[in-house]
Order: C-alpha cells, then sequence, then structure tokens
C-alpha cells in the first residue's frame, strides 16, 4: 500500500516520517517579546515592593510633628517656586542634563514662572495709572528725591555684582525620620527659607534615593541652596551661599524651625551645628570684611563648627560702634548634657543649680571680644582692686568707658567709695549692658547698693565724650574748674585717652610704668582701666605718694 500526500492512512498504512510546521515573523516576534516583558515588569514589580519594604522597616512608628508653612501630607506634586510681586526677576535661560537615575526613585525639576509684566505710566503724582503693571527699579530711581535712598540702593546692587559672598553650612541631627525621607516636605522648607529670607528661587532639582534618603538642589538669583538627608540618622546638612549685602546669619533661627523637625517624645531634640565664612575677594576696607570675616568674632565663633551651643543673643549697630552678644557652649569646656539638665526639672544637681551651667556669654566690640560670662570677674577684680588698696582712702572715683558695669560693680565694694563717675560714650552700650549682661553690672549682694549697679546713689553715670568732659573741667593739672578732683581714676587703655592722666587727679596715688613697651606714658598712670586690658603684669609698677 502507498502513503498518502495528505498524512491520513487507513487501518495498516504506515504514517510519514516528518512533516513540515509554518510560522509567521508576527508569531515568532510575539513568542520571543512576550516573555521578556512580562519578565521585566514582573521584576520591577518586585523591586519596588522590596525596596519599599525594607524603607518601611527602617522607618519609625512616631507622629510627625506639626510645623507651620511645611506640608504634612505626602502628594505626587512638588512647591513651585515663588517671588515676590515687588521684586524683579532678570531674564534667565534654563538649561539641564539628567545622567542616569537609576539609584533614585525619583527625579523632579521645578522652575520658576515668570509672569510677564509691563512698565507703569505714572501720573504726575507719580503714582501707577494702571493697576496690574508693575514700576521698575529704574523708573522708580527716577522719581526719588532722597539721595542717600539711591547711594544706598546703588552700593547694594554694586555688591550684588561683586565676586564675593556669605557661605553659610549647617548640620542637623536627631531629626525626624519620616521628614528627611520625603521629598516633597523638604522641598516646601526650601522654598519657604528662600521666601521668608527674601531671596529669589528660579529653579530647583530634587532626587529621592533608594532606598531612601532625599538630595535638593535650587537655584537662586543670589546663587545657591543645597541639601542632602539620612533618615536612618536622622541627620541633615544644609549648604546656602549668597552674594549681595543681605545677612546670612540672622537666617538661622529660620532654618531651624523649618528644618530641625523633632522626632517622638522619647528621642533627643535636633541638635545644629553651623560654620560661617566670606567668600570670594573684597576691598581691603570693606565693612563686613572686618567685622565678619578677620575678627575675633569671625575666628573665635561663626568660622568654628565644633561647637554645641553658637546662639547669637543680640546685635546692635550704634552710633560708634558694632555691639555682638553671643552665647556659646563649647565641648572642650563645658557640657550640653549638663546645660539641658539644668534647665529642666528633674531634682538633679544640674537643675538645682541652673548658674553654673549656663553659656559662656561673650561680647564684642567691632568683632573684637571684649568680655565672657566666665572670665569677668577676675578680669575685672584684677583691674579694680590693686590700685584702690594701694590708695590710703579712695573716696571719689572717676571711670572712663566701662559701659558693661563691671568696674562700677568691683569699685562699689569698697566702704570708702562715696562717688563714683562713670563717663561711657555710648549710651546704647549701657542699654544693652542693663538688658543682657545683667551678670556684669549685678550689685544685689553689696550692702547698701541696688540690684543694678548702674542705679546705685553712689554713681553717676553720664553717656558724654569723657575726653571733652575732663577737658572742659579740668583745663590743666593745677586748675579745677567746679568738679572736685578724683582720687582714682580709670580710663580705657588707648592714646586718646593718655593724655588725662595729668588732669583731674589729686596726685595722692599715680603709677609708675618703667617697662619699655609702656614708654610715653610713664607720668601719672592711673591703674584702673575700663574697658580694654592693659598689660600691667609686664610692667614693673611703682606707686609715688
Amino acid at each position: 500500500m502507498k502513503s498518502k500526500a495528505n498524512g491520513s492512512a487507513s487501518t495498516g498504512e504506515k504514517l510519514p516520517v516528518g512533516m513540515n510546521v509554518r510560522v509567521t515573523a508576527k508569531l515568532w516576534w510575539m513568542s520571543l517579546l512576550l516573555p521578556m516583558l512580562t519578565s521585566f515588569f514582573v521584576g520591577q514589580a518586585a523591586r519596588r515592593y522590596i525596596l519599599l519594604q525594607m524603607a518601611t522597616l527602617h522607618s519609625p512608628s512616631s507622629g510627625v510633628a506639626t510645623v507651620p508653612g511645611i506640608l504634612l501630607d505626602d502628594t505626587n506634586s512638588l512647591p513651585p517656586p515663588k517671588v515676590r510681586e515687588d521684586k524683579e526677576v532678570p531674564m534667565t535661560v534654563y538649561t539641564s542634563k539628567i545622567t542616569d537615575t537609576a539609584a533614585s526613585s525619583s527625579a523632579r525639576t521645578m522652575i520658576l514662572e515668570k509672569k510677564p509684566w509691563q512698565e507703569c505710566v505714572l501720573d504726575e503724582n507719580y503714582e501707577a495709572l494702571g493697576k496690574t503693571c508693575q514700576v521698575s527699579k529704574a523708573t522708580a530711581a527716577k522719581y526719588k528725591d532722597d539721595d542717600d535712598d539711591d547711594d544706598d540702593d546703588d552700593a547694594a546692587e554694586e555688591e550684588l555684582h561683586m565676586p564675593a559672598g556669605q557661605h553659610l553650612l549647617v548640620d542637623i541631627k536627631n531629626v525626624n525620620h519620616d521628614f528627611l525621607n520625603s521629598e516633597q516636605r523638604l522641598a516646601q522648607a526650601m522654598v519657604d527659607v528662600v521666601w521668608e529670607s527674601d531671596l529669589t528661587l528660579l529653579s530647583y532639582h530634587c532626587h529621592k534615593l533608594f532606598p531612601m534618603g532625599v538630595s535638593c538642589v535650587g537655584v537662586l538669583l543670589e546663587s545657591h541652596i543645597s541639601f542632602h538627608t539620612w533618615p536612618e540618622n536622622g541627620v541633615i546638612t544644609l549648604d546656602l551661599f549668597t552674594c549681595g549685602s543681605g545677612l546670612l546669619i540672622p537666617i538661622l533661627p529660620l532654618i531651624e524651625r523649618l528644618f530641625a523637625i523633632p522626632g517622638g517624645e522619647e528621642e533627643e531634640p535636633p541638635t545644629m551645628i553651623w560654620i560661617h565664612k566670606l567668600r570670594g575677594f573684597r576691598n581691603e576696607d570693606d565693612a563686613l570684611q572686618r567685622h565678619l570675616g578677620s575678627s575675633n568674632l569671625a575666628y573665635e565663633i561663626l568660622g568654628v563648627m565644633d561647637m554645641d551651643m553658637k546662639k547669637e543673643v543680640a546685635t546692635v549697630k550704634t552710633a560708634f560702634q558694632m555691639i555682638d552678644i553671643w552665647d556659646v557652649i563649647k565641648p572642650k569646656f563645658q557640657s550640653i548634657d549638663s546645660y539641658r539638665k539644668s534647665q529642666s526639672n528633674d531634682e538633679s544637681y544640674e537643675a538645682n543649680h541652673p548658674e553654673l551651667y549656663l553659656p559662656d556669654r561673650q561680647v564684642y566690640l567691632d568683632g573684637t571680644m571684649q568680655s565672657t560670662r566666665k572670665g569677668n570677674e577676675a578680669y575685672h577684680e584684677a583691674l579694680v582692686h590693686p590700685g584702690l588698696f594701694a590708695h590710703s582712702n579712695p573716696r571719689r572715683v572717676a571711670i572712663i568707658g566701662g559701659g558693661e558695669g563691671a568696674t562700677l560693680r568691683e569699685i562699689l565694694k569698697h566702704k570708702t567709695v562715696e562717688h563714683v563717675k562713670m563717663i561711657e560714650i555710648d549710651k546704647d552700650m549701657i542699654e544693652m549692658s542693663r538688658k543682657y549682661l545683667t551678670d556684669w553690672n549685678q550689685c544685689g549682694d553689696i550692702v547698701g547698693s541696688t540690684h543694678s549697679c548702674f542705679d546705685d546713689p553712689r554713681a553717676d553715670v553720664l553717656s558724654e565724650d569723657a575726653l571733652a568732659w575732663f577737658i572742659d573741667r579740668f583745663p590743666s593739672k593745677k586748675t579745677v574748674d567746679g568738679e572736685e578732683r578724683f582720687d582714682v581714676r580709670g580710663y580705657s587703655a588707648n592714646s586718646n585717652i593718655l593724655s588725662l592722666a595729668n588732669h583731674g587727679c589729686n596726685g595722692t596715688h599715680t603709677i609708675t610704668v618703667p617697662y619699655p613697651s609702656c614708654r610715653g606714658v610713664e607720668r601719672h598712670l592711673p591703674l584702673l582701666t575700663g574697658g580694654y586690658l592693659l598689660p600691667i603684669a609686664t610692667c614693673q609698677l611703682a606707686t609715688r605718694y
């Protein structure tokens, strides 16, 4: 029997040895791609699920602290940059390049939408005729009558374009873990810092990383801001650089409020350390450079990161000087834990004696350190008591300077003293001392005195030019114009005051200083100094009666 061509056979027929099957190209590609795509999407879903489970395991179960101005819910959109209506934003060109983002769960960019505006037409009263237009700085400058304001604006504009700026580096630990892993909340905090600091955020870019952490960088009209977080460690580091005249140090409380979000009640409170530096190239006579760049204040406080506390108490620019008062805790000399314990109510030794654990308060004049809480007693006791003990009966004492009140405090401890004339040229220095330096001028423990040494009935505190005051009343060492001579006179040790040594003193107590570095002041040099340290320890002192 023969085999049939169609492959069918009756009983007893042999089956064909083989057969041909035709497969179309479409079926072949589908058979190849379908398993590949299925494997890819299943793998991606499994990878994302595993990473999310890892992040959940590392996240605390405590609640999130509520802070005004911060979004508390995670949404899919980031807050846009914003600009104040009265601020002009120059034309800018945005360019970017994003590389491989395999390590990021998201990478998003937000750009400032600059609204078009029209220049206002002004009427005869220099008021805008339209309601939606804006007056540019160039137009406003044409109608200003105050030349001083013009000069200030020109100076600020010039400083904005100088090759110099300020750099602020901030590290914060013990921060809420959920906050540090929320791209939306961190971006909102950055936008709020820029907004409340009166800076201009042109754009910013954020990456949320695997398995956790966020990195953001913002481009400012003034320069840049950036940060990175470690949620598992509760740490964030922030970097802010700006050009122009606006100071960055006043922004620190704002950064602490928006970024130092506490964790649970049982966790330690956030701790912030920071450093401030002047960057770039400035003129030698630049006032900011002298104050914040090359002064004691810059080297001792602003430029030091290793401090557990660095808090600005007050900064005031008076008619005569810049006054800076800071509270600091250096781990080498003091424990931040002991200070925090002293502020609690746990009946510990620290809590019962909080005055022993106060931060060291430091006073700077024009950036130069003048006095500290930890050393003001020893300094002023050594200044005052040798001179008054050397005098047989000091009744009338004059202090030239001494605005802190500590020299006055030590003098008032002597029972023989009947009258103290304190002549401090800067009235604001006295007011600052009353408010912030009470440890320096507290006389409540002196019998017959008052709580503040400035209010003691024996003290006559004047806010005048001491040089002019003495010349008017003591024209020469032989004549006196209506003022009784003083037994002892303290002064600030500078060349402008040393010439007063021959005037207004009884001559019952003067000091001869033969040491070579003290030449030119050998005759009748009083021992006391009201505000500055005279190198008494290096000079051989001999009383002359």
